[in-house]
């Protein structure tokens, strides 16, 4: 816990963001308490002011096929920029350095497809995916390490309990959990702007309880075998936004682009972390937005609808859809061979017949902002 102590101090203490630490393997000394400066950012971060506008509600009956009945919120500007994204520096080392400063043994290396996966020979496992991804677990993931139960006990607490509020840890306050989280981002690099949107605590004795209840409950509840100890654990989730806007983040409506459909690229944060540090980490886009575009005008509301009726009358649908929700975000889009922030107005709606299904997550039109084509249809 004294190590994990320091490492947290380290990253509460310093209002600097960090490029990159000294090379700490297992035979090296202790983290530096010396944080050095970002060395730069390619695209200076917007005013914090450019925020979006309060939600308003509109109803509206556009035609046998379409209807409004939304809230609605409207972007603070009416001309935005692109950004291309650039992937923070991915080098192994580095990561490691971050993500298990305690030091790491040698490391094996294995290429598959867009993505290459690192471990050590005590089971970490690091994971860097093309453009889009980076992901670590302190284990062996996807075996029965008791770790892997405790994740797998925070997936169905956070089911059961979706307003669960944070609370204290014996190695980490909850006041500070949020700060702990932005300041590893920092430190990887990531200059999108993180946004706290779920931080789950569960102490020793709490996850063992539960652990208990699901074992009573569910007979394929991916936790056997039963923990008999278990560290204070915390959970954190966080979206991103960039120019004030946000970014597609979790949870939102699956998108289809040219007529296929495959998994959202969604930009988002979590992990996992106790006394002994982080357990588990994903960052789904880990970039610093580079080469901004001049600003262009975007579709106002009004137009962008009209651009949505359009397509609901140039293709054939069935019944009527009622668009429940509609808001502007930034969809990192490839273009060319380069991951692009591109805004889009985002139309979503909720097929009534599948509301209650499990992982249902609604439905969504996404009207490009600039052009005004469906990016269902490669617009």
């Amino acid at each position: 816990m004294k190590k994990f102590s320091i490492c947290i101090s380290l990253l509460l203490t310093s209002a600097l963001l960090i490029s990159g630490c000294a090379k700490q393997h297992a035979e090296t000394s202790a983290p530096s308490a010396e944080i050095p400066t970002h060395a730069a950012e390619l695209v200076s971060k917007p005013e914090a002011s450019n925020v979006s506008t309060p939600p308003q509600h509109i109803t509206r009956e556009i035609s046998e096929y379409l209807a409004i009945d939304a809230d609605v919120t409207l972007p603070a500007q009416s001309q935005y920029r692109s950004y291309t994204l650039k992937t923070v520096d991915t080098d192994a080392d580095r990561l490691f350095d971050i993500l298990s400063p305690e030091g790491h043994s040698a490391l094996s290396q294995t290429q598959r497809g867009d993505h290459t996966t690192y471990r050590t020979d005590d089971g970490k496992q690091l994971s860097v995916y093309d453009f889009s991804d980076i992901s670590y677990h302190a284990y062996d993931f996807g075996g029965e390490d008791p770790q892997q139960i405790v994740r797998n006990i925070f997936y169905y607490y956070d089911l059961a309990h979706p307003q669960a509020v944070a609370h204290d840890l014996a190695f980490l306050k909850a006041a500070d959990m949020e700060q702990y989280g932005k300041r590893l981002l920092s430190e990887l690099g990531v200059t999108l702007e993180p946004k706290l949107e779920k931080c789950l605590t569960l102490s020793s004795d709490e996850i063992l309880r539960y652990q208990e209840k699901l074992l009573e409950e569910q007979t394929n509840s991916g936790i056997s075998p039963a923990l008999s100890e278990a560290p204070d654990t915390c959970y954190l989730e966080f979206s991103f936004s960039y120019d004030g806007l946000p970014l597609l983040g979790l949870n939102e409506p699956t998108i289809s682009t040219d007529g296929t459909w495959g998994p959202n690229p969604d930009a988002s944060a979590t992990m996992v972390l106790n006394a002994d540090g982080i357990q588990d980490f994903e960052v789904r886009y880990p970039c610093i937005p580079e080469n901004a575009s001049e600003p262009q005008p975007v579709l106002s509301l009004e137009d962008a609808i009209a651009k949505l009726a359009g397509e609901y009358e140039a293709h054939t649908h069935y019944g009527q859809t009622t668009v429940t929700n509609i808001w502007m975000e930034y969809i990192p889009m490839n273009r060319n061979g380069a991951v692009v922030l591109t805004p889009y107005w985002c139309f979503a709606s909720i097929d009534a017949s599948l509301k209650d299904q499990p992982g249902y997550l609604g439905n969504a039109d996404r009207i490009n902002a600039f052009t005004g084509e469906n990016l269902a249809y490669g617009g």
